[in-house]
């Protein structure tokens, strides 16, 4: 398991292969261990692993620079396991069974590595669902990045009211007074960007002020979007365009940058 997660080696098997000799113990014994696997075991092997890292890359200089200085950036993404993969014996002869399950994870580009996963038996939960718990990992100025599906309300005022700031595509279900119209900012190398305030009110009633950007797109996304709208926190300091290419750039790591 250590090497599957550190992607040392992939997949179990292989990582079996590789160090027979010292398991002294049957392939299928190996699986049969695996699957007494709690959840809970696997999302703290991820978080321990990147514990004893990160002091490690400190050390050697292995930070990569944040997109935004200052704002540690944590990008949220969902996975579900495919229909086919690793179900139970009784269950894979049938189309319409169960999901086995999927996960959450967080990604730190700064090191880079996911540092936090949060997993569920239910593969047919939906992520938004699963959002309760990543409310308790918010910190201070953290910067939080995620795509439509994670842009539920409570979740964004969360991260607000934790003193965080977060950039995420708006989704069509969510529902925000607009104060103004968009206004060109500039440009950014995929397209033309432009910016709006908005405010959002919370369950007392409070009203909070965002700023949504709409990057409109030279070409469209394999989806087909001819155009990105993003609502960030993000104070005014931060351009539109830095908002933009954070968002764009949020899984690429930036160590050229350092030179």
């Amino acid at each position: 398991m250590r090497l599957v997660v550190t992607c040392t080696s992939s997949p179990v098997r292989s990582a079996y292969l590789a160090n027979a000799v010292a398991i002294s113990a049957s392939l299928t014994s190996g699986y049969n261990n695996l699957a007494g696997l709690e959840d809970g075991a696997c999302s703290e092997f991820v978080r321990h692993t990147a514990s004893r890292l990160v002091p490690g890359l400190k050390q050697l200089g292995g930070r990569v620079p944040e997109i935004i200085p200052g704002d540690p950036m944590r990008v949220l993404d969902g996975n579900h396991l495919s229909a086919t993969r690793h179900r139970l014996p009784e269950t894979r002869a049938d189309s319409a069974a169960p999901l086995p399950g999927q996960s959450l994870v967080i990604y730190e580009p700064a090191w880079p590595m996911a540092t936090a996963v949060i997993l569920w038996e239910d593969g047919h939960a939906q992520e938004r669902s699963l959002l309760d718990q990543v409310v308790g990992k918010l910190r201070e100025r953290d910067l939080w990045l995620a795509d439509r599906n994670f842009r539920v309300k409570h979740f964004l005022l969360a991260i607000a009211k934790a003193n965080g700031f977060s950039i995420n595509r708006r989704h069509e279900q969510l529902t925000y007074l607009v104060v103004n119209k968009l206004r060109r900012r500039g440009r950014v190398e995929t397209g033309q960007v432009y910016e709006q305030p908005i405010g959002l009110a919370d369950e007392e009633g409070k009203l909070w002020w965002l700023r949504r950007v709409v990057l409109v797109l030279d070409d469209p996304t394999r989806d087909g979007d001819q155009e990105l709208a993003l609502l960030t926190t993000l104070p005014q300091e931060v351009s539109a365009k830095t908002v933009a290419d954070a968002y764009r750039n949020r899984w690429r790591s930036r160590r050229d940058s350092r030179t």
